[in-house]
């Protein structure tokens, strides 16, 4: 069973608990009820989850935590009509249009003092964006990932990730170092191992919480802190996430004529992926000209 379980990481197993937990009190918490997950049931199910509103992908997440009971469900055709169904009546649109631009960004992290706190701040959006990297690469770096050189680093991720796979080499993050000090990672990284080593103890996770007893800081921390460095260099954080980094980064990177080979490889992505092309590659927001502009000119 422990085998089992390991199949899945530790967010899915978290998300599934949502849906099995509404599953529970769906049945009234009978053992029996709960173990019957016929897809007649499941329909009822997931139509009573549709009626209080939820999401086309809140209903994918329930069908697929359902799956853990009855693996039948995936194969299931009329599950699979009820599913575009539900996508018809509520379809799912693309969250972000168009990106910031990373120098509003990097021109605010000049400005930043060396002290722990800010510190930390500064080298987690520096990471993001010089690596493309989702927080929960950023969370796992330890410090015996880190191999310096005179042209650099390299982070040897060794735990594993959303794109880890039996077929796929583990990631490794390589950064050069830049002339401009102020917004080079590879000297931001130095610098915050000394500011980090009087109260590091025995943690090797990279970050840390900024307030005693300084755990190692978890991934909502961490985009917390990036949104916080976002609003801060005027990005507006109603419209974008911390995940954003992701995306004004790559696009940024394909604007300045980085090849989509350089790109997908920093990102994790396949060499067939089509991730890039339909979410990722996104113009600036300041940029974006409608069509009736060059019409009406």
């Amino acid at each position: 069973m422990q085998t089992l379980l390991a199949s899945w990481a530790d967010s899915t197993l978290k998300q599934y608990q949502v849906a099995l937990k509404s599953w529970w009190f769906f049945n009234d918490c009978s053992p029996v009820k709960a173990a019957d997950c016929s897809v007649e049931k499941c329909l009822v199910f997931l139509q009573n989850q549709v009626d209080r509103g939820v999401s086309y992908g809140t209903v994918c997440s329930y069908r697929a935590a359902l799956g853990v009971l009855n693996p039948g469900l995936s194969n299931s055709p009329v599950l699979e009509r009820f599913v575009k169904g539900v996508f018809r009546a509520t379809p799912r649109r693309p969250r972000y249009t168009a990106t910031w631009d990373p120098k509003l960004v990097l021109h605010h992290l000049g400005t930043y003092p060396r002290q722990f706190v800010p510190w930390s701040k500064k080298l987690c959006m520096l990471l993001a964006l010089t690596s493309a990297q989702r927080v929960q690469t950023l969370a796992a770096i330890t410090v015996n990932d880190l191999r310096f050189s005179s042209a650099g680093v390299t982070i040897m991720i060794s735990s594993n990730l959303k794109t880890s796979a039996p077929t796929r080499r583990q990631l490794n993050i390589v950064l050069k170092r830049f002339e401009q000090e102020e917004v080079c990672p590879v000297k931001t990284l130095e610098v915050f191992l000394d500011l980090s080593r009087p109260i590091r103890g025995d943690s090797s996770q990279l970050f840390l919480c900024t307030k005693k007893p300084f755990r190692p800081a978890s991934t909502q921390t961490l985009g917390r802190w990036l949104k916080e460095v976002l609003a801060k260099s005027g990005i507006d954080v109603t419209l974008f996430t911390g995940h954003s980094t992701r995306h004004a980064a790559t696009s940024a990177a394909l604007r300045n004529g980085a090849t989509l080979g350089v790109i997908f490889k920093a990102a994790g992505w396949t060499e067939e992926s089509t991730v890039f092309a339909r979410h990722y590659c996104l113009p600036l927001l300041s940029s974006e000209t409608p069509l009736s502009s060059y019409v009406l000119n």
